[in-house]
C-alpha cells in the first residue's frame, strides 16, 4: 500500500482525509479528484465494523462517541485509533455533564 500511496504522490494526485460520513466501508472514492479512502484502511478496521459504520449512519449523525461505539460494531481501541485520526472532530465523548 505505502508504494501505491508514494506513486499516488509522485503524480500529483492528493488523498483526503477518511470522513465518517463520506467514506465506503470498503472502496476508494474519487472526490474532486482526490481520493477519499474507505474504514478498512485504518488499520486494524475489518470489514463488518466498517460496514456497520456505514448502515449506522444512514439512521443519522452520530452525537457522541459513545454513541458511535453502541450504534456500531467498532471496539474501543478501533475508535481511539479513529480518534488519535481525527475523525470523530469535535464530538464529545459522552453526553454526560461534567460537574468538576
Amino acid at each position: 500500500v505505502l508504494e501505491l500511496v508514494v506513486e499516488f504522490y509522485c503524480r500529483g494526485l492528493t488523498f483526503l482525509p477518511i470522513d465518517l460520513y463520506r467514506s465506503d466501508s470498503r472502496k476508494f472514492q474519487i472526490v474532486d479528484g482526490k481520493l477519499l479512502p474507505p474504514f478498512n484502511a485504518i488499520s486494524g478496521m475489518g470489514e463488518t465494523a466498517a460496514k456497520s459504520i456505514v448502515e449506522a449512519r444512514e439512521n443519522g449523525p452520530f452525537v457522541t462517541i459513545d454513541d458511535f461505539l453502541a450504534r456500531t460494531k467498532v471496539s474501543r481501541t478501533i475508535a481511539d485509533t479513529m480518534k488519535a485520526l481525527g475523525l470523530f472532530g469535535d464530538l464529545p465523548q459522552s453526553d454526560q455533564l461534567s460537574l468538576f
